[in-house]
C-alpha cells in the first residue's frame, strides 16, 4: 500500500546577501510526515528554545502558555555541552527567568496596593 503525503505548505524564502544586489529564493515543500518532536535532531530542538526564548522576551501572544521551564527543559535536553556558546545561553535563560519573574511580581504588588 502506498501512503500518500499530502502537502502542508510550501515555504518560499527570498534574501539578498550582505553587499549584493542580486536577490535569491529557495523554495521547501512542507509535507504530512510528522514525526515525533523527541526524535528530531538535537540542533533543531536547540533551534526551538532559542526561537521560543526569544517570542517569551517579546512576550508574543503566541507563547504566553509557554513557562521559562519549558524552554530551559527544550534547551537542556538538547544542548551540545562543548558548545560554549550553548552553554551561555543556558545561563541566559535563568537570568531572563529571574529578571521576567520579578517584573511579573512587581506588577502583581502594583495592582494589589492601587
Amino acid at each position: 500500500m502506498q501512503l500518500i503525503k499530502a502537502k502542508l505548505l510550501k515555504l518560499v524564502l527570498q534574501y539578498s546577501l550582505c553587499n549584493d544586489t542580486a536577490h535569491k529564493q529557495m523554495a521547501y515543500s512542507c509535507v504530512n510526515n510528522l514525526e515525533d518532536f523527541k526524535n528530531t535532531d538535537k540542533e533543531f530542538q536547540f533551534a526551538t528554545a532559542v526561537t521560543m526564548f526569544a517570542l517569551k522576551l517579546k512576550q508574543s501572544k503566541y507563547i504566553k502558555d509557554i513557562d521559562w521551564l519549558d524552554i530551559e527543559t527544550i534547551a537542556v535536553d538538547s544542548y551540545d555541552s562543548n558548545s560554549y556558546l550553548q552553554t551561555q545561553f543556558l545561563q541566559l535563560i535563568n537570568k531572563a527567568a529571574e529578571i521576567y519573574n520579578y517584573k511579573n511580581r512587581r506588577e502583581r504588588r502594583k495592582k494589589r496596593i492601587n
